[in-house]
């Protein structure tokens, strides 16, 4: 049986755990369906050996020095941040995407939805 604070430790955990897998997949799904373009091996060594291990280790940090807290407003406001961002990230890269597999755009920068806003 395990009592309140070891039960928020293990709700820690799961978090954490889906918060990384979510990431890391969110990463691998861009660099290779989205992405038509080569990737350089410097943005790959940047990408595996700077953003996802220095996410990953800011996940852990956090989760570890709030363990036995109970998960609270702050973690699902954290949570809903989370996935509000990981759509905002994912669904103008697949519009671009669609864009791009249409024949007719061949050679024709993508300029709507979302990419409007930001480039």
């Amino acid at each position: 049986v395990l009592d309140e604070g070891e039960g928020s430790c293990q709700q820690r955990r799961l978090a954490v755990l889906f918060g990384t897998a979510g990431f890391v997949a969110r990463v691998l799904l861009q660099m290779t369906v989205f992405w038509a373009r080569s990737i350089p091996m410097k943005e790959v060594i940047f990408e595996a050996g700077g953003v996802i291990p220095a996410s990953i280790a800011s996940l852990a940090y956090g989760a570890y020095h709030r363990r036995f807290l109970p998960l609270g407003v702050l973690e699902v406001a954290g949570a809903v941040l989370f996935v509000f961002g990981t759509w905002l990230n994912l669904y103008p890269e697949w519009q671009r995407h669609v864009f791009k597999a249409d024949s007719l755009n061949k050679g024709k920068l993508y300029r709507d939805g979302l990419f409007s806003l930001a480039r």
